[in-house]
């Protein structure tokens, strides 16, 4: 998840209009995939303030067999402008990909869309995409984040097939609260199982 502070009484759609560039995101003559299909950007849900934009890269690895010597890997861009402060709009950015040239490829598209928002003012010359991580929060302000966006995004990209791995572990600088100790215990025993079971797994 990203964020842009917005500058524009323009909507999202009409500020993205239909003239940016998106022709050689890939400017490296060696590499070893392209862009197979790109979407305009487009409204979604017919919202004027939530726009998408859909594209697929293909990989070709020769040292694969024959079957497997083209890949095709999907990409979404997602940005919805939220005005849920009275003093501040916002832009939330979502990126699903699905191998790195898709990051790459979605990184590279939105650099151009903060170019373009510049040229046209409707972010501040000073602004600049930002990735939400988890220091910007407190513990309580964690919680209420993720339950938004738990909430709001009903979409592909909250469902899955499995969980492949989870981890939880106390915040190594803070001390548990008086009374609190038998919980520290309890989880030093599971941690210590855990990797034990681990090791004779592997």
């Amino acid at each position: 998840m990203r964020t842009l502070e917005w500058d524009s009484e323009d909507t999202l759609i009409d500020a993205i209009g239909g003239d940016i560039d998106l022709t050689g995101l890939i400017d490296d003559p060696f590499s070893n995939y392209e862009i197979s299909f790109i979407s305009d950007f487009y409204a979604k849900d017919d919202k004027e303030n939530l726009v998408a934009l859909d594209f697929e890269v293909k990989r070709t690895d020769l040292m694969s067999g024959w079957n497997e010597t083209e890949q095709f890997f999907s990409g979404r861009i997602e940005l919805e402008k939220k005005n849920e402060q009275p003093d501040k709009v916002e832009v939330n950015i979502s990126i699903n990909h699905t191998s790195n040239e898709t990051k790459l490829v979605a990184d590279k598209i939105l650099r151009r869309l903060n170019t373009h928002f510049k040229e046209n003012n409707h972010i501040k010359q000073s602004a600049e995409i930002l990735k939400i991580q988890f220091n910007h929060f407190n513990n309580e302000g964690r919680i209420a984040f993720l339950k938004d966006i738990s909430e709001s995004h009903r979409e592909n990209e909250f469902y899955f097939n499995k969980i492949i791995d989870v981890d939880f572990h106390p915040d190594e600088n803070a001390t548990f609260p008086q009374g609190m100790e038998w919980l520290e215990k309890k989880y030093r025993r599971t941690q210590t199982q855990r990797d034990s079971w681990r090791f004779n797994f592997l």
